[in-house]
């Protein structure tokens, strides 16, 4: 429960009621070389929370098929943070940047091809099947690698780029509130993919087989960004040496969650990339 708990001890902020009054100075002084990327950001994190979103209310039926009381409670907080997060974006890019034009400009094919395709077709298999290699399969892409690595990812560089520029303290205060939830959503995934894989060994193969062909498509929507925004802040190598590290992290969690006595990551990825 420790995880419902503290996401209860977040609840208390609002982004309806948070002032961005000096974001809104900062941001009408900042030069459009800086502004690009991080509206680029923005919007791609929205998106990829809607995504989420969208496929939680499937996600939802396998943990209370699978779980406790105690895990559907957790979860469903976490859907109520991604909501808030949603929220929390959409007031950046229509009362902070004024977003105009084709916000298509923004697109990415990696980014796409994961959340648009991998992702929902992954999670959509539980709606014709509840088994637990499937739902263990749509918990390791959605809470380790979504969430565990580019969600971690994306609001750490965004939250990085408006420190360095030392711009919109308010956002940069919320941003961080984003990323300590999407900690907790992979914190709670980890968890109970590994009571699954505790209770069926064999599911680790799932789990693993998922991590590695994960790998390269997650590593890549982060290369793609650096490739068509050019950030002043923070370079492709420095975003791409913290994913990697976030990837690391996320499958030590799903070794130390399958067996409490595991110190650290093995996986063959892991080991060749630090």
């Amino acid at each position: 429960m420790r995880l419902y708990e503290e996401a209860k001890e977040s609840g208390g902020w609002d982004p309806a009621q948070l002032d961005f009054s000096v974001d809104r100075a900062h941001w009408e002084q900042l030069p459009g070389a800086d502004r690009l990327p991080i509206m680029a950001l923005t919007v791609l994190s929205a998106n990829g929370l809607r995504a989420q979103m969208h496929n939680s209310a499937t996600l939802m039926m396998g943990v209370e098929r699978h779980g406790s009381i105690e895990d559907s409670l957790c979860f469903s907080s976490l859907v109520f943070e991604t909501a808030r997060q949603i929220e929390l974006y959409n007031l950046l890019i229509e009362d902070i940047f004024h977003l105009v034009g084709d916000p298509q400009r923004f697109t990415q094919t990696k980014f796409e091809t994961f959340f648009d395709k991998r992702l929902p077709e992954t999670v959509d298999q539980l709606r014709t099947s509840l088994a637990p290699s499937c739902l263990v399969e749509a918990l390791t892409l959605s809470e380790a690698l979504c969430k565990g690595v580019l969600s971690t990812t994306a609001s750490h560089i965004l939250h990085t780029t408006l420190e360095r520029l030392d711009v919109m303290p308010t956002s940069r205060q919320a941003v961080h509130q984003r990323h300590l939830a999407a900690v907790r959503h992979t914190e709670f995934g980890t968890f109970f993919v590994g009571k699954l894989v505790r209770r069926d060994p064999s599911l680790w193969e799932v789990v693993d087989q998922t991590m590695n062909s994960g790998f390269e498509p997650v590593i890549s929507v982060v290369r793609e960004f650096f490739d068509k925004f050019t950030s002043t802040s923070m370079s492709r190598a420095e975003a791409v040496t913290y994913a990697v590290e976030r990837f690391s992290r996320a499958y030590e969690l799903l070794e130390r969650a399958k067996d409490p006595g595991t110190h650290g990551p093995q996986n063959h990825l892991v080991r060749r990339l630090g």
